[in-house]
């Protein structure tokens, strides 16, 4: 129950971490311009 759990966390927070690496990404992109 414990693995499964940090695995759900980890996951999300990777999922996370993506997503504003991506949305940080646009908005350099779209500034720079």
């Amino acid at each position: 129950a414990v693995a499964e759990y940090l695995v759900r966390v980890s996951f999300g927070t990777a999922l996370i971490v993506s997503i504003v690496l991506v949305y940080t990404t646009i908005i350099a992109l779209v500034s720079s311009r």
